[in-house]
């Protein structure tokens, strides 16, 4: 689909069209009059120039419609308006020139001037251009069809979209204006919904978009989900304290075999040197839940298992379930239950920090006959023994 400017002497407003087959008119769209703007005629054009018009001596309409190449320095030729140069001006320019042709050869009243660009060679296409920096997966500069501006939206698409340390919640556009470079802030997190490429504002040739990277820290050990959490991930608008609680949820929470007493936090000080924090998770919460800094690492260290061996089904290590006190009882329930031989009268139990000496329960009693005062409580790192009946 080609452009067409057309105006008429004496009007103070241009009109701008653009041609529909059997040469109906519509509106141009709003990247086909940045286009407008922009374009200058540098040779090699392929055109169409329709002069329509009354003449001063009353004649009947005339239309002269003839399809030409601009010269390689930019001139072009019609009965109408003789010979004139079009080189390096706009639509709207051109139109003007010739129009002031036409009054001047042919005395004609009012005449309106139209010119339809077929097409244009791709050496002499102005380059327009939109730069895409910062956290997307291919940052480039993206090249703008002679007819098509982007949006932001379908700009980010184009780049493969943000990286997982991108913060849309302030993607940036910049651009010039009079001098002056302008900045826009966008929040951009519902643009990577699926059919979302029609959101946002129109980008102009020349524009920049810069995403910058989020607040980020990141998760070591026994998590659901280790590695790179954001602000965004986790839910937090701008403003709002980055707390370790939020950003664990966001790391998909503690696993059963982490050390609830080690939740170490490590950041960098501005001084080179390495601050410690150590943190506790209890009854589901965090003790004096610290505020992130971005750059902040969490680890999680591995904690300590309950072993069980012997008549068994699943005999194995297994660790407290969140902040649910393991006793002997639930750890065998665990492990799959006590076999057809397991002894359950005399069940060992060697504890971490009295080794030497063994603890006989009768977990039979506290199954059958509820005697749950000796459903001793378990702690991490000790074993436990269900003997077996040999016949």
């Amino acid at each position: 689909m080609g452009l067409v400017a057309s105006q008429t002497k004496g009007m103070c407003m241009r009109s701008v069209f653009f041609v529909l087959p059997l040469l109906s008119f519509a509106l141009l769209s709003a990247a086909e009059v940045s286009a407008q703007k922009t374009f200058r005629f540098r040779g090699g054009e392929s055109v169409t120039i329709v002069v329509e018009g009354r003449e001063t001596l009353g004649a009947a309409n005339q239309g002269i419609n003839a399809q030409q190449l601009v010269t390689a320095d930019g001139y072009v030729s019609g009965p109408a308006f003789g010979t004139v140069s079009l080189f390096g001006k706009t639509i709207l320019e051109a139109t003007d020139i010739l129009r002031d042709a036409v009054v001047k050869k042919t005395g004609r009243l009012n005449p309106q001037v139209s010119i339809l660009i077929h097409s244009v060679p791709d050496e002499k296409r102005e380059r327009r251009t939109i730069y895409v920096l910062g956290e997307v997966k291919t940052p480039k500069a993206i090249e703008l069809p002679f007819e098509q501006n982007y949006r932001l939206a379908a700009c980010l698409a184009e780049v493969g979209g943000p990286t997982l340390e991108a913060d849309l919640n302030r993607v940036k556009v910049l651009r010039e204006k009079a001098g002056r470079i302008e900045a826009q802030e966008i929040d951009c997190t519902r643009f990577a919904l699926a059919g979302a490429e029609h959101l946002g504002p129109l980008l102009e040739a020349g524009d920049v978009v810069v995403v910058e990277r989020a607040e980020t820290v990141t998760f070591t050990g026994e998590v659901f989900k280790p590695g790179v959490v954001t602000r965004q991930a986790a839910n937090l608008p701008q403003g709002t304290p980055f707390l370790l609680s939020r950003a664990l949820m966001a790391a998909g929470g503690l696993k059963p075999s982490a050390d609830r007493q080690q939740i170490r936090l490590l950041r960098l000080r501005p001084d080179g040197q390495m601050a410690v924090g150590n943190y506790k998770m209890s009854g589901g919460r965090i003790e004096n839940d610290p505020v992130l800094q971005s750059g902040d690492v969490i680890e999680v260290a591995l904690g300590q298992g309950i072993t069980i061996l012997g008549g068994v089904g699943s005999p194995g290590i297994y660790y407290e379930l969140g902040d649910l006190p393991m006793t002997l009882s639930r750890l065998v329930a665990l492990a799959g239950g006590a076999t057809l031989k397991a002894k359950t009268t005399g069940v060992l139990v060697v504890r971490r920090s009295n080794p030497g000496t063994p603890v006989t329960v009768n977990l039979r009693g506290v199954i059958e006959e509820g005697k749950l005062a000796e459903d001793i409580r378990l702690e991490p790192g000790d074993m436990v023994f269900v003997p077996s009946s040999t016949f």
